[in-house]
């Protein structure tokens, strides 16, 4: 039991003993002058009895010092403590390191489908806790504020309790090192700090403070100087935006060197349960974590020296990603260019082959059409000569047999000759000269049928040529009327496509031109059902405030006719009004009709 409680259960305890001798002296009805003599004894009496116990409680004076690293063992944490690296964000997911105070806010710094993973697991583990946090504080960014939104909803906590931190938790500002790679400056600024103690980074002039280790510490003991004297037996969960900062607050409280807090540094979405001295203790004295922050203090070593030796601009990640972004662009486009240059010559490919397959199928028909004709020619030249030779055969024949038959003319004519009868030769002249005409008209006649036979040959040679040319003259036609109805229907398909997409692209402007003019006739016709809407509240109005004299206790017969009056000039008005109405629905149903039709 504590010190103080014990000591107020002896007060209480002892009081009403001390009470007692004055009790049980005090008697009713007593004169003013015992009464003043009962008052100074209870007085005398309850000192007496309380005094001894006041000296003996002997209280500790109070204190409203700050807080100090490292605390005073004596004097135990009036809170239970974790701590917890933020999930990862959007920028750190590209290994950007952002401290600059206007991107805190920005949706770049929002946790990233990993860094909700975390927060989630994270709020099991402090679930199992045997102290789960009762508050949750954080400071003011878009990182920490939807980590501890994610923890609040899964930990039952309302708003109330959860409290933002506008300044004493803030990470540290790393200047003219903001916005480089996460895994270069990780390491080069441990190193810097453990060969600097803390030293600030390179000033920038972007805004982006240059903070030490020493000025990271002095906002943390602000922080638990509000936090011991604001709260008392809370479990507090404090959300920071970077692992170093727990680090540096882990560091304080085990009185180690600010420059051993990467040896406890936090990752992203880990949490620390149960934070106190002796868990600090417990964790620098672990070999693992000891020998990692060794081998990054020999990686800083490498990566400090060239980030310093770096006389080029260095590029922030934000610039180093545009670049590449830019590069990549470029090779799309070269790639692009690449293709289109790879189709174009595959296309001359293409129609150089299609036009060397119609000069060969050309060239093919051109053999094909002088082999045709040689074989109609050496056809025609084997047939003549076989005309030839038919008629060298029939023409000896033709003349032998003439030949005998003058032959026997001859000797018949010689043998009436040698009787002596002369008058029998005489007679024989006229058969001698039928003869003679027989044979000339029969030389005649074989003369003509061979120069017949000859003409009949050469002329079914010439027509079967002719047929041959024409036949291919016919085939080169048809093939040049094919190549050119397909190019006319490639060309035909292409200005349908062309056409169609006009057609398209004219139907949808029609179409937002109507579905435009048909909003604005919605408008207008809104507009004036609310006019006539306004104008049937007034009219309304003024029914409603007209004065009925029949209603009144002192109407007279005298004043009947001015009521009249006044109600036929009201009438007189109302119809009016409708008529106006009435006009301007036909103005405004014509107008929507004209816009309808445009």
């Amino acid at each position: 039991m504590p010190t103080t409680t014990l000591r107020t259960f002896v007060v209480l305890l002892l009081l009403p003993i001390a009470m007692l001798p004055t009790l049980h002296s005090y008697k009713p009805k007593l004169s003013s002058s015992r009464l003043r003599s009962t008052r100074r004894t209870f007085i005398a009496t309850t000192t007496a009895a309380t005094l001894p116990t006041v000296l003996l409680l002997n209280p500790s004076p109070a204190s409203a010092s700050l807080f100090t690293f490292p605390p005073n063992p004596n004097v135990p944490l009036s809170n239970t403590y974790h701590v917890m690296h933020a999930g990862q964000t959007l920028l750190t997911s590209k290994q950007t390191v952002q401290t600059n105070p206007l991107f805190l806010t920005s949706s770049q710094n929002s946790l990233s489908p990993l860094g909700k993973q975390q927060s989630s697991s994270a709020s099991t583990l402090l679930k199992k806790s045997p102290y789960p946090p009762t508050i949750i504080k954080y400071p003011t960014s878009t990182q920490t504020y939807e980590t501890s939104y994610l923890l609040s909803q899964s930990l039952k906590l309302g708003r109330d309790r959860t409290v933002p931190e506008f300044t004493f938790m803030d990470q540290r500002g790393l200047g003219l090192w903001n916005g480089l790679n996460k895994t270069l400056i990780s390491d080069s600024i441990l190193y810097h700090d453990l060969t600097t103690g803390g030293s600030p980074p390179p000033s920038n002039e972007d805004g982006t403070p240059s903070d030490s280790l020493d000025n990271v510490l002095v906002r943390l003991r602000q922080l638990m100087s509000v936090l011991e004297t604001q709260y008392s037996g809370e479990s507090i969960l404090l959300i920071f935006c970077d692992g170093l900062t727990p680090g540096v607050l882990a560091a304080g409280l085990a009185g180690r060197k600010l420059e051993e807090a990467y040896i406890v540094e936090l990752e992203e979405g880990e949490v620390w349960v149960d934070f106190n001295v002796e868990s600090v203790k417990q964790r620098f004295g672990d070999e693992k974590r000891v020998e990692r922050y060794n081998k990054k203090v020999e990686e800083g070593r490498v990566k400090l020296k060239e980030l310093m030796s770096d006389e080029r601009p260095r590029l922030t990640q934000e610039e180093m990603e545009f670049q590449e972004e830019q590069k990549v662009l470029r090779q799309e486009e070269e790639l692009r260019n690449e293709k289109k240059e790879e189709e174009k010559r595959k296309e001359q490919e293409a129609m150089a082959m299609r036009r060397n397959r119609i000069e060969e199928e050309g060239r093919k028909r051109q053999e094909e059409t002088e082999r045709r004709r040689e074989e109609v020619k050496r056809e025609a030249l084997k047939r003549k000569e076989e005309a030839l030779a038919s008629r060298n055969s029939a023409t000896p024949r033709r003349t032998k047999e003439e030949e005998e038959i003058i032959s026997n003319s001859f000797l018949g004519g010689s043998v009436v000759a040698a009787g002596g009868f002369m008058y029998q030769a005489w007679t024989n002249r006229d058969e001698i000269g039928r003869a003679e005409e027989r044979n000339a008209n029969s030389t005649t006649n074989s003369a003509a049928a061979t120069t017949y036979y000859a003409t009949k040959e050469e002329a079914e040679e010439a027509k079967i040529l002719k047929a041959e040319k024409d036949r291919l003259e016919k085939e080169n036609v048809a093939m040049e009327l094919k190549e050119r109805e397909r190019i006319e229907e490639e060309t035909k398909e292409k200005e349908e496509e062309a056409e169609r997409q006009r057609i398209k692209a004219a139907e949808e402007e029609k179409t937002s031109e109507e579905e435009r003019k048909r909003r604005e006739a919605e408008d207008f016709q809104r507009q004036t059902r609310e006019e006539q809407e306004k104008v049937a509240d007034e009219n309304r109005v003024l029914r409603g405030t007209s004065i009925d004299p029949t209603s009144s206790a002192e109407y007279t017969d005298d004043a009947r006719p001015f009521s009249n009056g006044l109600d036929d000039q009201q009438s007189k008005s109302e119809d009016e009004v409708e008529a106006e109405l009435e006009g301007f629905d036909a103005f405004t149903d014509f107008l929507a009709d004209i816009i309808n039709e445009e």
